[in-house]
């Protein structure tokens, strides 16, 4: 009965063994993983710049003195100039920098002119003529990725001379440096990593300045400034 058991129990096991042998092992198909995406970052707008503005500027001026009849002298002229800076953006993207620009003033328009000569006032053909200009402003900005909206503000000079003439005679105030504040706000629009693009208006006011010369020696002048100009620019 034993052997006969034993006998049973290899038949058993040689059967099972026979049927692992047939069993072919499949590996589990396996999940495909998706590529990895590249996750864009935000522009920033960190880093120093430069660039070059070209546009018009609106001055008024009010001589203080007796030998000139208009209250005002007005000047409408266009100019070029360049600018550098450095920006420093947070991590909530507020952006404040600083920069630097310099401009050349031209087309300065003829104006009318009543000027006291040899005891009555003559007509006369002159300007109030732009030359050159600059200034050093803060800047406080948000940067909309792409899109910067800023607010500048600090000091300004012009360069700026009084000439007329007529039948009579001449008038030239020589050369003089005005010095003042300006305000203003702007937006830039990045189109590539480097290359931006600007659009910039600011309001400049420039205190009395006593401006003696030999047609006046109590001659003084105030005067402010409205501007628009476009810019294009290289961040590094």
């Amino acid at each position: 009965m034993r052997k006969i058991a034993l006998i049973t129990l290899a038949s058993l096991m040689s059967g099972v063994s026979a049927n692992a042998a047939d069993i072919v092992m499949t590996p589990a198909p396996q999940q495909e993983v998706p590529p990895m995406r590249d996750v864009p970052t935000a522009f920033n707008w960190q880093g120093f710049y430069v660039g070059g503005v070209g546009g018009w500027v609106w001055t008024e001026a009010e001589p203080n003195t007796f030998r000139i009849r208009q209250s005002s002298l007005d000047s409408n002229n266009g100019l070029i100039g360049g600018f550098v800076g450095y920006n420093y953006q947070f991590e909530n993207n507020f952006v404040l920098g600083v920069e630097g620009e310099l401009d050349y003033n031209f087309g300065s328009d003829d104006q009318n002119l009543d000027v006291l000569l040899n005891g009555s006032y003559q007509p006369m053909n002159g300007k109030l003529d732009l030359q050159w200009g600059g200034s050093i402003r803060a800047r406080a900005g948000y940067a909309f990725d792409q899109a910067l909206i800023y607010a500048t503000g600090g000091w300004e000079v012009v360069g700026a001379r009084l000439k007329a003439s007529g039948p009579g005679g001449s008038i030239d105030t020589d050369d003089q440096a005005f010095n003042g504040w300006t305000i203003g706000a702007g937006a830039e629009y990045a189109f590539t990593k480097n290359l931006f693009g600007r659009v910039e208006y600011r309001y400049s006011h420039f205190p009395k300045v006593d401006h003696p010369f030999g047609f006046d020696n109590s001659f003084s002048v105030k005067s402010h400034q409205n501007r628009v100009q476009v810019g294009l620019g290289y961040s590094f």
